[in-house]
């Protein structure tokens, strides 16, 4: 029942309607579950109220009591919680993963961690790699994030004129999805051919920073393009799937330094230079990419002369090592691409290129500019913790300040986030 203990006045209410369910002291058949379920409590509930009723009764007293017996330190006294905790506090990350693995470590039942979890004292978090960094790598995230600052206004740089590149693996499905079914619902199979070697593709993208379009008169949704690094040849023999002589597409084997520079000239650099704002050419364009063997250097001298090319003012530059949150692609657009991604049905590398590419281009321009406001929240927060990645990165209410069209263009940077960056950075040095 929804009641397990009533309150004085509710068995005083009680006891009215049973006397009025009586006659010559006993009670009309079905008049306990009548009131049991006017008051949703059992039938022994009411029946012990009426047992006490009846022996006040028979004993003649003056007024009949019918009061609770249960005093107010009754019951099974609960467990000492701050005790509890303190021992939870002192078992290793690694054994808590789940409730059952904490509750075996300190030796308590699995029910009184899970009331802990309930009432509020314990919460569930995620917590992912992150890369580890040396004393030269904060140094080199230091610089780059104080590269960012307007050291007039305090504000970040909107970085209008950066190109962010990056590659990544797109997977045709994940070796683990959740999803729910109705009960009458048999469970879907799902099959593979291999489950550690799951079709993929490797994509290039890149994207900059949104912005209106004065000469076209239109919005520069920042998103350059995204590619993939795939050939076609021809079936070599039949199959069930297709015939022979059909056009199969298949992975690069090996994407190295040669075909990254090949995918930058004849992809990439193309695609800035007809996406780009026109009024904007003559601004120097700063292509971003990541410390990646297979990139190449600033300073190439094939990349040079497709960046110079056309009277462009193009340069190509790299963000820190081990640094890929500096990055707008790996903060975040990669993954919003990928949740779209796989909510489409793939079985082909054709369908699941199709479908990167659509969610690439369903995205609206807003998604991308929320991460190039978030990279500029993780510079500053970069500043703070000392070059390191140990933060966590604050909201900021993006979507609600845009619908009040107060969202800045630029986040700013607080006074005390330039100093500790300094003081960190004079440090570093100093060690070396």
């Amino acid at each position: 029942m929804a009641k397990q203990n009533l309150t004085d006045s509710e068995r005083d209410g009680v006891l009215q309607q049973l006397l009025q369910r009586c006659s010559d002291g006993k009670l009309k058949k079905g008049a306990i579950g009548e009131v049991a379920k006017t008051f949703s409590v059992c039938r022994q509930t009411i029946g012990k109220i009426w047992k006490q009723a009846k022996e006040c009764i028979e004993s003649e007293k003056v007024s009949i009591d019918v009061s609770s017996k249960i005093q107010k330190n009754s019951g099974r006294k609960k467990k000492d919680r701050d005790l509890i905790l303190s021992k939870l506090a002192q078992v290793p990350l690694r054994l808590r993963g789940t409730l059952r693995s904490m509750a075996h470590a300190v030796n308590e039942p699995l029910a009184t961690v899970y009331r802990l979890f309930r009432e509020g004292n314990m919460k569930r978090v995620s917590n992912s790699l992150k890369p580890r960094l040396t004393d030269q790598n904060k140094q080199r995230r230091l610089e780059f994030d104080l590269s960012f600052v307007d050291r007039m206004n305090l504000k970040f740089n909107p970085m209008f004129d950066f190109v962010h590149v990056d590659e990544k693996w797109f997977y045709i499905t994940k070796n683990k999805v959740n999803h729910y079914q109705l009960l009458d619902e048999e469970p879907v199979e799902r099959t593979t051919q291999s489950k550690r070697f799951i079709t993929k593709v490797m994509f290039i993208a890149a994207v900059a920073r949104p912005r209106w379009d004065p000469n076209r008169k239109a919005m520069f949704d920042g998103k350059v393009g995204i590619w993939t690094f795939v050939y076609q040849e021809a079936a070599k023999r039949s199959s069930r799937n297709r015939p022979r002589g059909t056009m199969v597409t298949k992975n690069i084997e090996s994407v190295n330094k040669a075909e990254y520079v090949k995918a930058l000239i004849e992809k990439v650099i193309p695609a800035i230079k007809q996406k780009w704002p026109k009024g904007s050419k003559n601004s120097l364009i700063k292509i971003q990419q990541d410390n990646a063997k297979p990139h190449c250097n600033p300073d190439d001298p094939a990349i040079a002369e497709a960046l110079k090319n056309d009277g462009w003012n193009i340069c190509l530059t790299c963000q820190p090592p081990n640094s890929p949150d500096c990055n707008v692609l790996d903060l975040g657009f990669f993954a919003a691409i990928q949740s779209l991604q796989q909510r489409e049905a793939t079985a082909t590398i054709d369908e699941l290129i199709a479908a990167v590419v659509k969610a690439f281009d369903d995205l609206p321009w807003q998604s991308l500019d929320n991460v190039f406001l978030s990279l500029q929240n993780v510079l500053e927060c970069i500043m703070n913790y000392g070059g390191g990645n140990g933060f966590k990165l604050p909201h900021m209410g993006k979507e609600a300040l845009r619908r009040q069209g107060i969202l800045p263009e630029s986040v700013e940077c607080e006074m005390e986030s330039v100093e500790a960056a300094w003081d960190s950075l004079f440090d570093l040095e100093k060690e070396e």
